[in-house]
């Protein structure tokens, strides 16, 4: 039987969104040859550093991702007047078979729009929908989890150098939180009991 790759498409408010919320995990796809895409809704915001900057640094982590980087797209679109359905037809013309959106509820802006655009990019009922943990996500209710390697997410993390400095990426809490998650679904003598949590709202069983 011929096992088709799927097309996985990771969507983020801002740089480093993806990696915070499920890096290891579209890694994983793309090393078993799934067809990975990241988009990103605002990369000219200059809020928290240059953009210039933070867009090689976000080529960084594509590397390690081994995603390429032509599979890297930028919207900049959440501050201007670009219709929502404009912004939901981007993501609906990459035809995603899994969806990597920000988890609904969170306190920054940009984060619970861009999880509305992937809601509704979700109404194709053959497309799966993982909410991941933004990092401002509030009453995170995880029921997937993923054990990933500390390592690599560690170092998946520090490629963004300038938010590490301004202290808008906090590597020590995100792998507090991978910590936790570990705990969840491993024993204590496991080789890694760090892990990538998502909420899913919909998935097909398969046997």
């Amino acid at each position: 039987m011929t096992i088709f790759p799927k097309k996985i498409v990771a969507l983020g408010a801002h740089y480093d969104d993806a990696e915070i919320g499920c890096g290891c995990t579209i890694k994983g796809h793309s090393m078993i040859g799934d067809d990975v895409h990241m988009i990103v809704f605002n990369p000219e915001n200059d809020r928290s550093g240059s953009s210039e900057t933070r867009l090689i640094e976000q080529q960084t982590s594509l590397h390690k991702l081994k995603i390429p980087l032509e599979n890297l797209h930028l919207v900049d679109s959440l501050d201007d007047d670009l219709k929502y359905e404009n912004l939901v037809a981007i993501v609906d013309k990459l035809k995603p078979d899994i969806l990597f959106l920000p988890y609904w509820n969170d306190t920054h802006q940009h984060h619970r729009r861009v999880s509305e655009i992937g809601q509704s990019v979700l109404r194709n009922r053959n497309i799966e929908g993982y909410f991941y943990m933004s990092g401002s996500s509030i009453d995170f209710k995880p029921n997937v989890f993923n054990l990933i390697d500390y390592n690599f997410k560690s170092a998946l993390l520090k490629c963004f150098t300038s938010q590490i400095k301004n202290n808008s990426l906090r590597v020590d809490l995100i792998m507090d939180s991978s910590k936790y998650f570990g705990s969840i679904i491993s024993e204590p003598s496991y080789n890694s009991n760090y892990a990538e949590a998502f909420h899913i709202r919909r998935i097909n069983y398969k046997r």
